[in-house]
């Protein structure tokens, strides 16, 4: 029996073959047809272990990885799990690459365009559209707390219908 690479376990003789049937090869790429996690990043399961399936197959391929490394998809294909389409990265080259990319549309879906975009003092972007908003809806929320505080009867009579 083998050991396992990732946690010291001992691993059947067929977890290669278990892997294989998982991955489609066409064009240089390997295609992945296996399980991902939340993020869409393949995924293989070890001893009920959840691994990186680019990073098995790069263990086994190629040898062992630094452990401040990150195997990184260099590829067009986002399914493509071959060790020769990946390049290795630390996680702080991986954070800065991310924060860097410039959005086109915030989360509701707003053009991010000069016009319509403002720098924080911490540098990040943010949608002057969904600021505005969110400054209109604080705004109503604090000037209904207040009518509440200056005239409590007449706030409750028209808040409450009568039945």
């Amino acid at each position: 029996m083998k050991r396992n690479k990732y946690n010291g376990q001992f691993i059947q003789e067929n977890l290669y073959e278990r892997f294989s049937k998982y991955v489609e090869v066409n064009n240089n790429c390997w295609i992945w047809h296996g399980s991902f996690n939340g993020e869409g990043i393949p995924k293989f399961h070890i001893n009920r272990n959840g691994v990186s399936a680019r990073r098995f197959a790069y263990k086994s391929i190629l040898g062992n990885l630094p452990k401040n490394k990150i195997v990184v998809n260099n590829c067009e294909n986002k399914l493509c799990i071959s060790p020769y389409h990946s390049k290795l990265k630390n996680r702080k080259e991986c954070l800065e690459q991310f924060f860097n990319t410039k959005k086109l549309y915030c989360k509701y879906n707003h053009l991010m365009e000069s016009i319509n975009v403002y720098y924080r003092k911490d540098g990040r972007r943010d949608c002057r559209t969904c600021q505005r908003n969110k400054e209109k809806i604080r705004r109503d929320l604090r000037r209904d707390y207040k009518r509440l505080e200056r005239w409590p009867r007449v706030a409750r009579k028209h808040a409450e219908p009568r039945n």
